[in-house]
């Protein structure tokens, strides 16, 4: 006896795949979702969209790119280096990162913090070069002159007569001071930002948000106002987030930064805090971290009649007083 076929919203698969070769037909080329009015049709039918491609003979839509989130920052360089190698320039990586369904440059740029700071801990030589800086500034000035403006950073990317930008970046700080250098048109308006502020910047966020992920420094920074991740790890030379977070520790022990983790003062030779109340106050946090763990009551340190509660039943007894009689108080003034 034949298997009866399974009707879709009063249409075979084969009425559904005949129309998907006449809508081809009409429109000269494989149909894309857009062109479809019922998708659900398609999709209830065959699973999903790509599956009625294939069962009327096109060839399906490439899956998208897989989540490289998830995906350590080694696991990425193992993805990637077999095929980088020789290409150093993160525009050349850019041409062939599509045939391979390999992530962006620019977002392993930001993962590693920089394109060189990938090259290097994928153990590539990074391209360099012999030229002074006034040589790097006498060439830039060149360019400039020869497109008629003040060469952008895509410029110097896709010029063959002259080193990449990273090359530009790392000797002088960003476009803006190198077109300032050469004596070409730039923005006055932000001053150059000082050492110290970038070293009180990352104690700060070390302080506040412990040792953070690179996206998530990206984002704190902009929230508290501080300096770019990138002024960061240009001005302070780190090679990557654990290389950052090491100077912060060597930065705290170098000018004796109080030992209280909400504070970012600098302390007294042979001291740890910079004042009494940060000492108590960091001792008892830590306290109340400790009979947190423990489970116990955090005002007395006794054991808790519930475990949901904070307190034991003689602190919460204490405290309901207290405030009865603070209210009593009040009333009567």
């Amino acid at each position: 006896m034949r298997r009866k076929e399974t009707v879709y919203y009063n249409k075979t698969k084969e009425e559904l795949k005949h129309e998907l070769k006449q809508k081809a037909k009409d429109l000269g080329r494989t149909p894309r979702i857009k062109d479809i009015e019922n998708l659900t049709l398609y999709t209830n039918g065959f699973g999903s969209w790509n599956n009625a491609l294939i069962a009327a003979g096109f060839k399906p839509n490439p899956r998208r790119a897989p989540d490289y989130a998830n995906l350590s920052e080694q696991e990425l360089i193992d993805l990637v280096r077999p095929q980088l190698y020789p290409l150093i320039k993160q525009k050349e990586y850019e041409k062939i990162r599509k045939e391979f369904n390999f992530p962006s440059g620019a977002y392993l740029a930001v993962r590693m913090g920089g394109w060189n700071n990938f090259l290097l801990k994928a153990k590539i030589p990074i391209s360099t070069t012999t030229e002074t800086d006034e040589e790097l500034i006498a060439m830039y000035r060149r360019l400039s002159d020869k497109l008629g403006y003040p060469a952008k950073i895509s410029d110097l990317n896709e010029s063959d007569e002259i080193p990449n930008y990273s090359i530009f970046n790392t000797r002088f700080d960003g476009i803006n001071n190198l077109r300032r250098l050469a004596g070409l048109p730039h923005n006055e308006s932000r001053p150059m930002i000082k050492d110290e502020e970038i070293q009180n910047a990352l104690i700060f966020v070390r302080k506040k948000y412990g040792e953070i992920e690179y996206m998530e420094l990206i984002e704190v920074l902009k929230t508290e106002g501080l300096p770019s991740a990138r002024t960061l790890f240009i001005r302070l030379k780190a090679d990557g987030i654990k290389h950052l977070w090491e100077i912060a520790k060597e930065l705290e022990e170098q000018l004796n930064i109080c030992k209280a983790s909400d504070c970012t003062n600098k302390c007294s030779p042979r001291k740890s805090y910079c004042s009494h109340t940060c000492r108590h106050r960091e001792s008892g946090r830590r306290r109340r971290e400790r009979r947190i763990a423990l489970g116990v009551c955090l005002q007395c340190g006794g054991e808790k009649d519930r475990p949901e509660s904070d307190h034991c039943s003689e602190c919460y007894a204490y405290f309901h007083k207290r405030y009865k009689n603070s209210t009593t108080a009040k009333m009567d003034t």
